[in-house]
């Protein structure tokens, strides 16, 4: 009979697990290992230490045996053990194979049968003729433990090995029953390092994500036995500490089992059955105890010997990347966003300590609470590099002169002759050959005198010497030791000029046509070089920075750091607006290459933005502050050649949010997914006629974001309506193009379409919940049409909607009713027949009766692009209407323009987009911006937008290849109620334009929700929670433009405007009383009083009061207490003094504290506010004391217009939360009031989000 073991030995920290214990946890990677494995495929099962992943390994390993799979599971570091040679590593390999997988076979007299043989070969024989001649069942080898094979000199050949075997079933199909499973520590860029190999690109990642809490139900048994009805409480408190690390877990469920073990062992027991007299007496658990054992197993001195705590330090001083990784997790300790980047080596080791992880926005996070209070800020310190003091350095330097004159002098006079016998031959001869090999001879003397000479001789040769050094000579390969001195001494000052990419390209091939020890790593890393450099002068800049981390990581792995290559990154970094990673590197070429700082220096004013940027993050003490001075934006000149069209006459359209039927079906919230962040973006297309990917755009910052990397022609995307997919067309299928679609939420791509013929040019539905995609579907038989076809990616089912054989381009109505479709009705080319070649009219199409209409009818014409406004009232379309070229043909290549018609094909009006050859247009979600695209010589097309309120054009793009521009669907608010109940926090944000009030769960940032806007008003400013309803301040659209507060329920798009009994003119910054009783308020009346004073309502009695006894501006936080509370007032125009006041009875002020936006702590007995600098957040007591600096801020203005950083207390007094500019836009973030734990909430927002305040809970 299985019995379970008892409690204390349920719990397994560390090591592997045995394949049936009962603490093994199940998550979704084990099913999709077996399932992989026993289809045949290869996989890499690659992570930090602890994991799971040997336990995974057994598991797997065992079903697959009873599936009727061989499997052997080789530790190959156990392998290792003063084994020196190729042949006795792989002997000792297959001899281990040949035990586990029971072949019948002398192995040893094998192997010196075919002693002829090399170790590779007959490692590969082995496979070939032993085990798959004997085993004629499927086989699995799982490698364990292959980071300890990264250090041998044979790596390479051991896993190309593997990789070949993988090969060898496209001719040998007894392979495909042959299947490696890699397991351990590393990334596949490591396993082989040779760049001259193809690299290790075989096998599934298989990814191991930490435990989830629905997953643990075993572990929770455990505890409701030992701790009855708290085991689901006790699993919670755990992963709030261990955040589900597989071992922490572990560990920590031990620990608290054992110490009711111990518990249960000292009370009394039935002597009959000598077990305790009840189930159990344990005194139950709470959140202070298992924080006093966390504290005991991770954060005492002892606990430094913590195997896992000890790994990950190990691994981070053992690094060569130590310093970066240290960097990087500074960054992410502090709360800054840094992303996850595949192709930097430094942080994809910090991902492999286990230290952090990936989240599903792409940054890197802290894996867990007790990582971050281990590796905390004085760890940090104590791991980055320090600087000699200037002493020492003084002193190290004179003893290194002393030295160097009393023991080398006779040295320097040699070298000092040789230095000019060199030099004379350089300058002596014509010859390219003894140029070079002077150059080497100078630069192998290891002297500074000598290496200048040889810099300085090559410095002043002109371009065409320079070159000829690397082109002209007799015989490279005779000169190959001396070609890699010389340009490994010459290559990092090759300008990024026509003439200096030249030369570096002919370094790059004189490098490939010899054999020399160095030649190929310097190869690569110049030509990741240069094609970074072209990708730059493209404006392709994510493929440029991807080529220039390789070029930055190729020459790191030769101890020889490419400073320009990091100059050439910093560039790049900028222009994808990626601030803080271009000032990583400026600041590491600062310190590391005086003779660049000018230069340096020189970049970072030329954008002011940047430049600006880099004011506000530098330290104070950074001499690279004083070298920075913006050039300003009125002297960055304006490119001439941008086309700045006249807007008349103006276009003026009304810009109506997009209209939902009444008949469409009511979303549940349960249903819905997290607001996606890309609401507001433009999809695109990009490449040429043979490569063509697509990408993001943020309109706001103009910083693209590459989304496919497929390698051929993906085009045409279109958003789903709530913003998280797109679909395009693509012709990488063997059978033409079908459609694809990419989930934004986990990137995942998927095929969508298998039409019999070429499906193109989808378009989703704008409709929320609707699951439908328009396409251009072309059949070839039984004859060549083309037509109008409809896709439900629900079901799968796809419907043909119209028959005419010569309908292209559909696109949906805003409700989703009507199909919009060009027709060719007659043959205007001239060639016999009809086809979508010939020119165009506007069709639509009823999808309820299935009647076609058509709205225009211009033979003479070629209609052909068009976009439905959100609204519903306009059409706009691209239109060719003349010959301008002269060929015969009207197309692309003749002057067009973008035409307005109504719903119904009325009323056209051309736009005067001054004739450009415009077409792809797209409506932006409020339906005042559109969207196109102007076609340019060479394919190098721009993305422009036109104002319709206004009529004037932007650029969004520079000249380049883009295609098929469209704007992110409509994704209008669902007619959903918001609970109020179900948020804490509220805070304003512009992510949907001008400011709106948006409420969030502080428990989960993911969910959140903006309040229904209102019609009639403009920016919402200052939110507060006032009970079942949320007071805002906000501007009316009258022209006057005076502030008010208005009350609106989360329910109702229709605020109600304060109900003051006050003849005021203005009011505004509305604070409610945590009981939501009372509202404070500023107010502005003239006729009474000079300035703005304060005013406070009681709702419940309905009295209202002004106090003009102060000048206050009428900011107030309130305190738990009756009528006590916190306001900022106005003293001589320049400062704010924070005082404290009690209306109970008449109003005293005690002043506080210069500073601005205090904030009460719930208790009343401290306060947090924005020091009079407005640098930091400052802490105090009420009752005085010294002043605390918090946490440090930045402010930015936004449209010229300053902006607070108002702050405010959490209602359990855990947390303060404040807005901050640190990361370049305003963010809403939260902080321990010890200063710990900084946290960003809407990192992942590209908006700005502001004002943040928070429900009480007073219950």
């Amino acid at each position: 009979m299985k019995t379970s073991p008892p409690p204390q030995e349920f719990f397994v920290a560390g090591g592997t697990l045995w394949s049936e214990a009962p603490s093994y946890i199940t998550r979704p990677v084990d099913d999709e290992l077996l399932q992989l494995t026993l289809a045949g495929e290869y996989c890499n099962v690659l992570a930090a230490r602890q994991m799971g992943k040997s336990s995974l390994m057994v598991r797997t390993a065992r079903q697959l045996q009873r599936a009727g799979v061989r499997t052997a599971i080789i530790d190959i570091s156990t392998l290792g053990g003063g084994i020196s040679t190729p042949g006795e590593w792989f002997f000792g390999f297959l001899d281990e194979l040949t035990v586990q997988l029971d072949l019948d076979i002398d192995f040893p007299a094998w192997w010196e049968s075919h002693a002829s043989q090399n170790a590779i070969q007959r490692f590969s024989n082995f496979l070939r003729d032993i085990v798959l001649a004997e085993i004629q069942s499927p086989i699995t080898i799982f490698i364990d433990e292959i980071d300890s094979a990264l250090g041998m000199a044979f790596t390479d050949d051991f896993f190309a090995a593997i990789r070949g075997a993988y090969n060898a079933r496209a001719s040998h199909p007894a392979f495909q029953r042959l299947t490696f499973v890699l397991v351990g520590v590393a990334r596949p860029a490591d396993l082989i390092r040779d760049r001259n190999r193809t690299p290790y690109n075989i096998g599934t990642p298989i990814n191991l994500r930490d435990f989830l809490l629905p997953e643990l139900r075993p572990f929770q048994e455990v505890f409701d036995k030992a701790y009855p009805g708290q085991g689901a409480d006790i699993l919670q408190w755990i992963l709030e500490w261990t955040n589900g690390q597989p071992y922490l877990t572990q560990k920590l469920c031990a620990a608290l089992i054992n110490e009711s073990a111990n518990q249960q062992t000292s009370k009394p027991t039935n002597q009959q059955t000598d077990q305790p007299t009840h189930q159990s007496t344990n005194q139950p658990l709470n959140q202070s105890t298992i924080a006093a054992t966390v504290h005991r197993f991770f954060f005492t001195d002892e606990a430094r010997k913590e195997s896992n705590l000890r790994a990950i330090r190990d691994r981070i001083e053992s690094s060569p990347y130590k310093t970066q990784m240290v960097e990087i997790y500074a960054r992410i300790l502090r709360g800054k966003p840094v992303p996850d980047e595949e192709r930097n080596p430094a942080k994809n080791e910090l991902k492999l300590t286990g230290l952090v992880r990936p989240t599903p926005s792409g940054n890197l996070e802290i894996r867990n609470r007790i990582y971050r209070q281990v590796f905390d800020a004085t760890w940090v310190q104590k791991n980055l590099p320090r600087t000699r003091s200037p002493l020492v350095a003084i002193f190290a330097t004179l003893i290194a002169v002393l030295a160097l004159f009393i023991a080398g002098y006779a040295l320097y006079q040699q070298r000092l002759q040789s230095t000019r016998t060199f030099e004379d031959q350089f300058t002596a001869s014509n010859s390219p050959d003894v140029k070079l090999t002077s150059l080497a001879r100078l630069l192998d003397l290891n002297d500074p005198t000598a290496d200048q000479t040889a810099l300085t001789l090559y410095a002043d040769l002109p371009h065409a010497g320079q070159l000829a050094l690397f082109t002209d000579l007799s015989d490279p390969q005779n000169l190959a030791p001396e070609l890699v001195t010389v340009i490994r001494a010459v290559y990092q000052d090759t300008p990024n000029t026509p003439d200096g990419n030249e030369i570096l390209n002919a370094m790059k091939t004189s490098l490939g046509e010899i054999g020399a020890p160095g030649a190929p790593s310097l190869k690569t890393e110049i030509e990741f070089w240069l094609k970074g450099r072209d990708e730059y002068a493209r404006a392709n800049y994510p493929t440029a920075l991807s080529f220039l981390d390789s070029a930055w990581a190729e020459s790191e792995t030769r101890l020889q750091p490419n400073l320009s290559v990091r100059f050439d990154r910093a560039l790049t970094l900028i222009a994808l607006e990626n601030y803080p990673s271009a000032l990583e590197d400026l600041q590491a070429l600062w310190v590391s290459s005086l003779a660049r700082r000018d230069e340096i220096a020189t970049l970072i004013n030329a954008y002011p933005a940047f430049a600006t940027f880099s004011q506000t993050q530098l330290p104070s003490t950074a001499d690279l502050l004083s070298y920075i001075t913006p050039v300003p934006p009125s002297a960055t000149p304006t490119p001439t050649s941008s086309p700045t069209p006249t807007p008349t006459p103006t276009l003026a359209l009304s810009p109506t949010p997009s209209l939902i039927p009444a008949n469409q079906p009511t979303i549940e919230p349960t249903n819905l997914p997290p607001p996606s962040p890309y609401n507001g973006w433009i999809a695109y297309a990009l490449g040429d006629s043979t490569q063509r990917e697509i990408y993001l755009l943020n309109p706001r910052t103009r910083a693209p974001q590459q989304i496919t990397s497929n390698g051929v022609i993906d085009e045409s995307p279109s958003f789903s309506p709530d913003n998280w997919t797109l679909v395009y067309s693509s012709n990488r299928s063997q059978g033409g193009w079908q459609i694809y679609a990419y989930n934004l939420q986990n990137n995942t791509e998927g095929q969508r379409t298998s039409f019999d013929g070429q499906a193109r040019f989808p378009v989703s539905s704008p409709v929320p919940g609707d699951t439908r995609i328009l396409f251009e579907g072309r059949q070839f038989q039984p004859t060549d049409q083309t037509n109008v076809w409809m896709l439900d990616t629900a079901t799968g089912a796809v419907e043909q909607l119209t028959f005419a054989g010569t309908d292209f381009r559909p696109t949906w109505s805003p409700d989703g009713k009507r199909v919009l479709f060009g027709r060719a009705t007659a043959d205007s080319d001239g060639n016999g027949f009809i086809n979508t070649s010939d020119n165009g009219d506007l069709f639509v199409l009823d999808l309820d009766t299935l009647t076609e209409t058509r709205l225009t009818d211009t033979p003479d014409y070629d209609d052909f692009n068009f976009a439905w406004s959100p609204d519903g009232q306009w059409i706009v379309l691209a239109s060719v209407r003349a010959d301008v070229t002269g060929d015969g043909v009207q197309n692309l290549d003749d002057s067009q323009d973008l035409f307005r018609v109504r719903a119904d094909g009325t009323g056209e009006v051309r736009l005067n987009l001054d004739g450009a050859r415009t077409f792809s247009p797209s409506w932006s979600p409020d339906g005042r911006f559109i969207l196109y695209l102007v076609l340019g010589e060479n394919n190098q097309n721009q993305i422009w937008r036109l104002d319709t309120q206004n009529g004037n054009t932007l650029a969004l793009t520079d000249p380049g290849a883009y295609y098929q521009p469209v704007y992110a669907s409509p994704n209008p608010a669902p007619a959903v109620p918001i609970t109020l109940t179900d948020y804490d926090l509220t805070f304003v944000s512009d992510r949907d334009g001008d400011f709106g009030v948006y409420v969030m769960d502080t428990t989960d940032p993911a969910r959140w929700q903006p309040l229904p806007r209102p019609t009639g008003f403009e920016r919402a400013w200052w939110p507060t929670f006032c009970g079942n309803l949320i007071a805002y301040e906000t501007v009316d659209t009258d022209g006057l433009q005076p502030q008010w507060i208005y009350l609106q329920t989360s329910e109702s798009a229709t605020p109600i405007k304060y109900p003051t009994t006050l003849n005021a003119g203005r009011f505004g910054v509305p604070r409610c009383s945590p009981d939501g009783e009372r509202l404070a308020f500023s107010t502005y009346i003239p006729t009474l009083f000079e300035g703005w004073i304060l005013g406070i309502n009681n709702f419940a009695s309905g009295v209202e009061v002004a106090l003009p006894d102060v000048a206050s501006f009428g900011y107030v936080s309130w305190s738990n207490l009756d009528n006590f509370y916190l306001s900022m007032t106005i003293q001589n125009g320049d400062f704010y003094v924070l005082e404290t006041a009690n209306v109970q009875t008449a109003p005293t002020y005690t002043t506080l504290a210069k500073g601005k936006y205090p904030a009460l702590s719930p208790t009343g007995n401290q306060y947090v506010y924005l020091c009079s600098d407005q640098s930091y957040l400052c802490l105090q007591d009420v009752a005085g004391g010294d002043t605390k600096l918090l946490q440090e801020v930045v402010t930015i203005s936004i449209a010229g217009e300053s902006v607070p950083a108002t702050a405010m207390w959490s209602g359990d007094g855990l947390w303060i939360y404040f807005a901050s500019a640190a990361d370049g836009d305003w963010d809403i973030y939260r902080v321990r009031p010890d200063g710990s734990e900084l946290q960003n909430l809407t990192a992942d927002w590209p908006t700005n989000e502001l004002m943040p305040a928070l429900k009480w809970n007073l219950e």
